[in-house]
Protein backbone atom coordinates (compact mmCIF):
# COMPACT_ATOMS: atom_id res chain seq x y z
CA UNK A 1 0.00 0.00 0.00
CA UNK A 2 1.50 3.32 -1.05
CA UNK A 3 1.58 6.26 1.32
CA UNK A 4 -0.03 9.55 0.35
CA UNK A 5 3.39 11.18 -0.15
CA UNK A 6 4.43 8.41 -2.52
CA UNK A 7 1.19 8.81 -4.46
CA UNK A 8 1.93 12.55 -4.68
CA UNK A 9 5.44 11.77 -5.92
CA UNK A 10 4.09 9.48 -8.63
CA UNK A 11 1.46 12.02 -9.68
CA UNK A 12 4.07 14.77 -9.96
CA UNK A 13 6.54 12.60 -11.86
CA UNK A 14 3.86 11.85 -14.46
CA UNK A 15 2.73 15.47 -14.69
CA UNK A 16 6.24 16.90 -14.93
CA UNK A 17 7.57 14.31 -17.36
CA UNK A 18 4.58 14.58 -19.71
CA UNK A 19 5.10 18.35 -19.76
CA UNK A 20 8.90 18.57 -20.07
CA UNK A 21 9.97 15.20 -21.44
CA UNK A 22 12.84 15.20 -18.92
CA UNK A 23 13.49 12.60 -16.17
CA UNK A 24 12.36 13.82 -12.76
CA UNK A 25 14.66 13.85 -9.71
CA UNK A 26 14.31 14.59 -6.02
CA UNK A 27 15.28 18.26 -6.33
CA UNK A 28 12.60 18.90 -8.94
CA UNK A 29 9.99 17.15 -6.80
CA UNK A 30 11.02 19.08 -3.69
CA UNK A 31 10.72 22.35 -5.59
CA UNK A 32 7.32 21.20 -6.92
CA UNK A 33 5.92 20.90 -3.40
CA UNK A 34 6.84 17.50 -1.94
CA UNK A 35 7.36 18.27 1.76
CA UNK A 36 10.19 15.87 2.58
CA UNK A 37 13.96 15.70 2.53
CA UNK A 38 15.78 14.86 -0.69
CA UNK A 39 16.86 11.55 0.83
CA UNK A 40 13.25 10.62 1.67
CA UNK A 41 12.10 11.55 -1.85
CA UNK A 42 14.89 9.44 -3.36
CA UNK A 43 13.70 6.52 -1.25
CA UNK A 44 10.16 7.08 -2.50
CA UNK A 45 11.41 7.13 -6.10
CA UNK A 46 13.33 3.89 -5.52
CA UNK A 47 10.23 2.25 -4.00
CA UNK A 48 8.04 3.32 -6.92
CA UNK A 49 10.64 1.96 -9.30
CA UNK A 50 10.69 -1.33 -7.39
CA UNK A 51 6.89 -1.51 -7.70
CA UNK A 52 7.23 -1.10 -11.47
CA UNK A 53 5.56 2.32 -11.58
CA UNK A 54 8.70 4.27 -12.46
CA UNK A 55 11.79 3.57 -14.54
CA UNK A 56 15.35 4.87 -14.48
CA UNK A 57 16.87 6.06 -17.72
CA UNK A 58 20.56 5.53 -18.39
CA UNK A 59 22.80 7.09 -15.75
CA UNK A 60 20.44 9.94 -14.89
CA UNK A 61 19.30 10.06 -11.28
CA UNK A 62 15.81 11.05 -12.42
CA UNK A 63 12.92 8.71 -13.09
CA UNK A 64 10.26 8.49 -15.75
CA UNK A 65 6.86 6.78 -15.57
CA UNK A 66 6.57 3.20 -16.79
CA UNK A 67 3.58 1.97 -18.80
CA UNK A 68 2.26 0.52 -15.53
CA UNK A 69 2.83 3.90 -13.88
CA UNK A 70 0.77 5.71 -16.52
CA UNK A 71 -2.00 3.15 -16.05
CA UNK A 72 -2.00 3.68 -12.27
CA UNK A 73 -2.03 7.45 -12.74
CA UNK A 74 -5.00 7.35 -15.13
CA UNK A 75 -6.96 4.94 -12.93
CA UNK A 76 -6.34 6.51 -9.51
CA UNK A 77 -4.46 9.81 -9.55
CA UNK A 78 -5.53 11.89 -12.53
CA UNK A 79 -7.06 15.26 -11.73
CA UNK A 80 -9.23 16.24 -14.69
CA UNK A 81 -9.44 19.92 -15.46
CA UNK A 82 -12.66 21.85 -15.08
CA UNK A 83 -14.43 22.98 -18.22
CA UNK A 84 -12.24 25.48 -20.02
CA UNK A 85 -14.18 28.26 -21.71
CA UNK A 86 -11.17 29.18 -23.84
CA UNK A 87 -10.88 25.65 -25.30
CA UNK A 88 -14.59 25.67 -26.05
CA UNK A 89 -14.35 29.02 -27.86
CA UNK A 90 -11.35 27.83 -29.90
CA UNK A 91 -13.22 24.73 -31.07
CA UNK A 92 -16.34 26.77 -31.88
CA UNK A 93 -14.19 29.20 -33.85
CA UNK A 94 -12.57 26.38 -35.85
CA UNK A 95 -15.96 24.92 -36.72
CA UNK A 96 -17.32 28.34 -37.69
CA UNK A 97 -14.60 28.75 -40.34
CA UNK A 98 -15.28 25.35 -41.91
CA UNK A 99 -17.66 24.84 -44.83
CA UNK A 100 -19.84 21.72 -44.95
CA UNK A 101 -21.52 20.66 -48.19
CA UNK A 102 -22.28 17.18 -46.87
CA UNK A 103 -21.97 15.26 -43.64
CA UNK A 104 -18.78 13.74 -45.07
CA UNK A 105 -17.31 17.27 -45.13
CA UNK A 106 -18.32 17.74 -41.49
CA UNK A 107 -16.44 14.60 -40.45
CA UNK A 108 -13.37 15.49 -42.52
CA UNK A 109 -13.18 18.97 -41.02
CA UNK A 110 -13.89 17.69 -37.50
CA UNK A 111 -11.05 15.16 -37.48
CA UNK A 112 -8.66 17.87 -38.70
CA UNK A 113 -9.75 20.07 -35.79
CA UNK A 114 -9.04 17.27 -33.28
CA UNK A 115 -5.58 16.70 -34.74
CA UNK A 116 -4.78 20.42 -34.79
CA UNK A 117 -6.04 20.88 -31.23
CA UNK A 118 -4.11 17.95 -29.71
CA UNK A 119 -1.09 17.77 -32.09
CA UNK A 120 -1.58 14.00 -32.35
CA UNK A 121 -3.08 11.62 -34.89
CA UNK A 122 -6.87 11.84 -34.70
CA UNK A 123 -9.69 9.48 -35.69
CA UNK A 124 -13.45 9.83 -35.94
CA UNK A 125 -15.68 6.91 -36.89
CA UNK A 126 -19.04 7.49 -38.49
CA UNK A 127 -22.05 6.69 -36.30
CA UNK A 128 -23.53 3.23 -36.69
CA UNK A 129 -25.24 2.83 -40.06
CA UNK A 130 -27.96 0.28 -39.26
CA UNK A 131 -30.68 2.83 -38.42
CA UNK A 132 -29.90 5.13 -41.34
CA UNK A 133 -32.26 5.06 -44.29
CA UNK A 134 -31.29 4.71 -47.92
CA UNK A 135 -32.78 7.70 -49.73
CA UNK A 136 -30.98 7.52 -53.08
CA UNK A 137 -29.46 4.68 -55.09
CA UNK A 138 -27.94 5.40 -58.48
CA UNK A 139 -25.92 3.32 -60.94
CA UNK A 140 -23.92 5.20 -63.58
CA UNK A 141 -22.21 3.16 -66.35
CA UNK A 142 -18.80 4.68 -67.08
CA UNK A 143 -18.00 2.33 -69.93
CA UNK A 144 -18.76 -1.26 -70.88
CA UNK A 145 -16.76 -2.68 -67.99
CA UNK A 146 -17.01 -0.07 -65.18
CA UNK A 147 -19.85 1.24 -63.07
CA UNK A 148 -20.09 4.09 -60.55
CA UNK A 149 -22.53 3.71 -57.65
CA UNK A 150 -24.02 6.57 -55.64
CA UNK A 151 -25.60 5.78 -52.27
CA UNK A 152 -27.14 8.56 -50.15
CA UNK A 153 -28.60 8.20 -46.64
CA UNK A 154 -31.19 10.26 -44.79
CA UNK A 155 -28.39 11.69 -42.63
CA UNK A 156 -26.55 13.12 -45.62
CA UNK A 157 -23.89 10.45 -46.16
CA UNK A 158 -22.87 10.34 -49.81
CA UNK A 159 -20.95 7.21 -50.78
CA UNK A 160 -19.55 6.81 -54.30
CA UNK A 161 -17.46 3.91 -55.61
CA UNK A 162 -16.36 2.47 -58.93
CA UNK A 163 -16.83 -1.26 -59.56
CA UNK A 164 -15.88 -3.61 -62.39
CA UNK A 165 -18.88 -4.93 -64.32
CA UNK A 166 -19.19 -8.64 -64.98
CA UNK A 167 -19.36 -9.25 -68.72
CA UNK A 168 -22.81 -10.84 -68.33
CA UNK A 169 -24.35 -7.59 -66.98
CA UNK A 170 -25.90 -5.29 -69.59
CA UNK A 171 -27.20 -1.71 -69.49
CA UNK A 172 -30.72 -3.16 -69.47
CA UNK A 173 -29.80 -5.21 -66.39
CA UNK A 174 -28.65 -2.01 -64.61
CA UNK A 175 -31.98 -0.34 -65.40
CA UNK A 176 -33.81 -3.31 -63.84
CA UNK A 177 -31.49 -3.18 -60.79
CA UNK A 178 -32.39 0.48 -60.29
CA UNK A 179 -36.09 -0.22 -60.55
CA UNK A 180 -35.89 -3.08 -58.02
CA UNK A 181 -33.78 -0.99 -55.64
CA UNK A 182 -36.30 1.86 -55.72
CA UNK A 183 -39.14 -0.55 -55.05
CA UNK A 184 -37.52 -2.81 -52.43
CA UNK A 185 -34.62 -0.94 -50.84
CA UNK A 186 -34.93 2.86 -51.05
CA UNK A 187 -36.66 4.23 -47.96
CA UNK A 188 -35.57 1.29 -45.81
CA UNK A 189 -33.06 1.30 -42.96
CA UNK A 190 -29.76 -0.43 -43.58
CA UNK A 191 -30.48 -3.26 -41.15
CA UNK A 192 -33.65 -4.05 -43.14
CA UNK A 193 -31.69 -3.79 -46.40
CA UNK A 194 -29.02 -6.13 -45.07
CA UNK A 195 -31.72 -8.65 -44.16
CA UNK A 196 -33.41 -8.38 -47.57
CA UNK A 197 -30.09 -8.96 -49.35
CA UNK A 198 -29.94 -12.34 -47.60
CA UNK A 199 -33.59 -13.38 -47.84
CA UNK A 200 -36.15 -12.01 -50.29
CA UNK A 201 -33.91 -10.22 -52.83
CA UNK A 202 -32.23 -13.41 -54.16
CA UNK A 203 -35.69 -14.85 -54.86
CA UNK A 204 -36.83 -11.65 -56.61
CA UNK A 205 -33.71 -11.55 -58.79
CA UNK A 206 -34.28 -15.09 -59.99
CA UNK A 207 -37.53 -13.91 -61.63
CA UNK A 208 -35.92 -11.13 -63.66
CA UNK A 209 -32.34 -12.18 -64.40
CA UNK A 210 -30.73 -15.24 -65.95
CA UNK A 211 -27.48 -14.04 -64.32
CA UNK A 212 -29.09 -13.43 -60.88
CA UNK A 213 -25.95 -14.55 -59.03
CA UNK A 214 -23.83 -11.78 -60.61
CA UNK A 215 -26.54 -9.18 -60.02
CA UNK A 216 -26.82 -10.14 -56.35
CA UNK A 217 -23.04 -9.93 -55.96
CA UNK A 218 -23.09 -6.40 -57.36
CA UNK A 219 -25.88 -5.33 -54.99
CA UNK A 220 -23.94 -6.82 -52.06
CA UNK A 221 -20.67 -5.14 -53.03
CA UNK A 222 -22.29 -1.73 -53.29
CA UNK A 223 -24.54 -1.85 -50.23
CA UNK A 224 -22.21 -3.76 -47.89
CA UNK A 225 -19.42 -1.29 -48.57
CA UNK A 226 -21.83 1.57 -47.90
CA UNK A 227 -22.91 -0.15 -44.68
CA UNK A 228 -19.37 -0.03 -43.29
CA UNK A 229 -18.74 2.87 -40.94
CA UNK A 230 -16.06 5.10 -42.41
CA UNK A 231 -13.05 6.12 -40.36
CA UNK A 232 -11.73 9.63 -40.86
CA UNK A 233 -8.05 10.12 -40.02
CA UNK A 234 -5.90 13.25 -39.75
CA UNK A 235 -2.44 14.15 -38.49
CA UNK A 236 -0.58 10.96 -39.39
CA UNK A 237 2.62 12.98 -39.82
CA UNK A 238 2.37 14.04 -36.17
CA UNK A 239 3.63 10.53 -35.41
CA UNK A 240 7.07 11.64 -36.62
CA UNK A 241 7.45 13.72 -33.47
CA UNK A 242 10.57 12.40 -31.72
CA UNK A 243 8.56 11.74 -28.54
CA UNK A 244 6.21 9.48 -30.50
CA UNK A 245 8.08 7.69 -33.31
CA UNK A 246 11.52 9.03 -34.00
CA UNK A 247 12.49 6.03 -36.12
CA UNK A 248 11.55 6.46 -39.80
CA UNK A 249 11.31 2.71 -40.51
CA UNK A 250 8.85 2.22 -37.64
CA UNK A 251 6.91 5.31 -38.71
CA UNK A 252 6.40 3.79 -42.17
CA UNK A 253 5.01 0.60 -40.61
CA UNK A 254 2.61 2.55 -38.38
CA UNK A 255 1.60 4.76 -41.31
CA UNK A 256 0.68 1.65 -43.32
CA UNK A 257 -1.26 0.41 -40.29
CA UNK A 258 -3.29 3.66 -40.38
CA UNK A 259 -4.46 2.75 -43.88
CA UNK A 260 -5.67 -0.72 -42.88
CA UNK A 261 -9.42 -0.23 -42.50
CA UNK A 262 -10.02 -3.54 -40.71
CA UNK A 263 -7.26 -3.08 -38.11
CA UNK A 264 -8.37 0.49 -37.40
CA UNK A 265 -11.93 -0.70 -36.74
CA UNK A 266 -10.58 -3.24 -34.23
CA UNK A 267 -8.49 -0.56 -32.56
CA UNK A 268 -11.31 1.97 -32.34
CA UNK A 269 -13.95 -0.28 -30.81
CA UNK A 270 -14.77 1.27 -27.43
CA UNK A 271 -18.05 -0.50 -26.58
CA UNK A 272 -19.83 2.87 -26.22
CA UNK A 273 -17.93 3.65 -23.03
CA UNK A 274 -17.93 7.38 -22.33
CA UNK A 275 -14.14 7.44 -22.05
CA UNK A 276 -11.48 4.83 -22.70
CA UNK A 277 -7.71 5.04 -22.26
CA UNK A 278 -5.63 2.21 -23.73
CA UNK A 279 -1.93 2.23 -22.90
CA UNK A 280 0.84 0.11 -24.37
CA UNK A 281 -0.04 -3.58 -24.64
CA UNK A 282 -3.71 -2.78 -24.00
CA UNK A 283 -3.80 -1.67 -27.65
CA UNK A 284 -3.05 -5.30 -28.57
CA UNK A 285 -0.70 -4.24 -31.35
CA UNK A 286 3.06 -4.75 -31.22
CA UNK A 287 3.64 -1.61 -33.32
CA UNK A 288 1.82 0.55 -30.76
CA UNK A 289 3.16 -0.95 -27.52
CA UNK A 290 4.77 2.35 -26.45
CA UNK A 291 1.76 4.47 -27.36
CA UNK A 292 -1.59 5.52 -25.91
CA UNK A 293 -5.03 5.85 -27.44
CA UNK A 294 -7.67 7.97 -25.73
CA UNK A 295 -11.21 7.72 -27.09
CA UNK A 296 -14.67 9.02 -26.28
CA UNK A 297 -17.97 7.93 -27.79
CA UNK A 298 -20.38 10.47 -29.21
CA UNK A 299 -24.09 10.19 -29.88
CA UNK A 300 -25.96 11.24 -32.99
CA UNK A 301 -29.70 11.19 -33.61
CA UNK A 302 -30.54 9.37 -30.35
CA UNK A 303 -29.57 5.82 -31.33
CA UNK A 304 -26.37 6.15 -33.39
CA UNK A 305 -22.91 6.18 -31.85
CA UNK A 306 -19.38 6.77 -33.08
CA UNK A 307 -15.89 7.24 -31.67
CA UNK A 308 -13.51 10.20 -31.40
CA UNK A 309 -9.93 9.21 -30.60
CA UNK A 310 -6.32 10.33 -30.62
CA UNK A 311 -3.15 8.25 -30.81
CA UNK A 312 -0.01 9.59 -29.19
CA UNK A 313 2.96 8.65 -27.02
CA UNK A 314 2.49 7.04 -23.63
CA UNK A 315 4.00 10.25 -22.24
CA UNK A 316 1.15 12.47 -23.47
CA UNK A 317 -0.56 14.90 -21.10
CA UNK A 318 -3.50 12.72 -20.05
CA UNK A 319 -5.57 15.27 -18.13
CA UNK A 320 -5.24 17.89 -20.86
CA UNK A 321 -6.07 15.54 -23.75
CA UNK A 322 -9.04 13.95 -21.96
CA UNK A 323 -10.38 17.40 -21.18
CA UNK A 324 -9.94 18.55 -24.81
CA UNK A 325 -11.69 15.46 -26.18
CA UNK A 326 -14.62 15.87 -23.81
CA UNK A 327 -15.04 19.52 -24.81
CA UNK A 328 -14.71 18.63 -28.49
CA UNK A 329 -17.30 15.85 -28.14
CA UNK A 330 -19.87 18.34 -26.83
CA UNK A 331 -19.28 20.78 -29.68
CA UNK A 332 -19.18 18.03 -32.31
CA UNK A 333 -22.53 16.63 -31.16
CA UNK A 334 -23.97 20.15 -31.48
CA UNK A 335 -22.62 20.43 -35.03
CA UNK A 336 -24.11 17.05 -35.96
CA UNK A 337 -27.47 18.03 -34.50
CA UNK A 338 -27.47 21.33 -36.40
CA UNK A 339 -26.65 19.48 -39.60
CA UNK A 340 -29.41 16.95 -38.92
CA UNK A 341 -31.93 19.74 -38.30
CA UNK A 342 -30.91 21.41 -41.55
CA UNK A 343 -31.36 18.12 -43.39
CA UNK A 344 -34.88 17.72 -41.98
CA UNK A 345 -35.77 21.28 -42.97
CA UNK A 346 -34.67 20.67 -46.55
CA UNK A 347 -35.98 17.08 -46.71
CA UNK A 348 -38.49 18.02 -49.42
CA UNK A 349 -35.67 19.26 -51.61
CA UNK A 350 -33.56 16.21 -50.84
CA UNK A 351 -36.36 13.92 -52.01
CA UNK A 352 -36.22 15.62 -55.41
CA UNK A 353 -32.53 14.76 -55.95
Amino acid sequence: MLKQRQLDVLRLVVQIFTTTGQPVGSTTLKNAGINASSATIRNDLALLEERGLLEKRHTSSGRVPSIQGYRYYVDYLIDLEDSNFRDQKVIQELFSHATFYSINDLFEQAVKIVSKMTHYTAFITEPSMNKKKLVQFQLVPLNQRQLMSIVVTDQGNIDTHIYPLDKTITIQDLDKMLAIAKQRLVGQTFDVIHQRLRTELPITLQRYFSNAHHILNLYQMILNQSLENKIYVSGQLNLLNERIIGDLAKFKKVYRFMNDHYQLHQLLTNDLSTLEVKIGEELQCELLKEMTMISVSYQFNHNSYGTIAILGPSSLSYAKIIHQLQIFKQEFEKQLQQYNNAMKTSSGKEDDL
